[in-house]
């Protein structure tokens, strides 16, 4: 049950690794990441039913390679934030700049997304599917259900910590709420073939609430990393309230 999601999640991972072989586009950069973090929820769910500890875990390396999509996602999210921005000026100028550093960051990533990459990866994954399986019958379904509920119970209460810990003032905090609603609704997606179906309002509201602060949070990195250049590329200019200047994502 628990091992054919992981399979799943896998074979998806590496189809939306083929698409960005050539061309890096918005869209399948998006679609790599979010195959990458349901595959991360499913591994989850393999370590803590086998027993597998952090040494052996391949979590930590599809990890690395979700985080170094992140740097052109934001690029291509703030490009996306902009529209057609022509007027004010320095908005056409800045653009302009995200325009550059989204063209370089594709290359970067092209000579990182490479085939040779994904077949060693490949290796690793088979092994550790293969040790998987050989572990799993080993465990009950009984066992197999308690641990998976473990796993989701802790993030649970990781996300009501977080909430409680949210403020508005505080950007950082509504950041860890996202994260931590993300990743209890991939949990229990990953779960499903154990614990069954979620229940429909909770996963509403998980996904409401990660793309609610997923704007917040797109909104305010926009702001900084506008704020950086204007510092470095024009000192001269009186900093604007950028929030209000940008138009509503698309």
């Amino acid at each position: 049950m628990l091992l054919e999601g992981t399979t799943n999640n896998w074979n998806r991972f590496t189809s939306e690794w083929k698409k960005n072989l050539g061309a890096p586009e918005e869209n399948n950069v998006h679609g790599l990441r979010v195959a990458g973090r349901r595959l991360i929820a499913s591994l989850r769910l393999i370590e803590a039913a086998c027993r597998i500890g952090p040494r052996r875990s391949r979590r930590r390396r599809i990890k690395r390679i979700v985080k170094r999509l992140g740097p052109l996602r934001d690029l291509q999210v703030h490009l996306g934030i902009l529209g057609d921005a022509t007027r004010p000026s320095d908005l056409a100028e800045f653009r302009k700049y995200l325009n550059v550093e989204e063209q370089r960051e594709r290359k970067v990533l092209q000579r990182y997304l490479t085939t040779e990459r994904l077949a060693k990866l490949q290796l690793l994954m088979e092994k550790t599917l293969c040790s998987a399986s050989q572990r799993l019958q080993k465990v009950s379904v009984t066992i197999l259900r308690c641990r998976t509920k473990s796993v989701i119970q802790s993030q649970r209460e990781r996300l009501q910590k977080a909430r409680r810990r949210m403020t508005e003032s505080n950007p950082e905090s509504l950041h860890a709420v996202r994260i931590s609603a993300k990743k209890l609704r991939y949990l229990l997606e990953a779960a499903e073939s154990v614990l069954g179906r979620a229940s429909r309002d909770e996963m509403r509201r998980l996904r409401l609430e990660q793309d609610t602060l997923g704007h917040v949070h797109d909104l305010y990195v926009a702001r900084k990393r506008y704020e950086r250049w204007t510092r470095q590329s024009h000192p001269q200019f009186v900093r604007p309230n950028f929030s209000r200047r940008l138009p509503s994502p698309r």
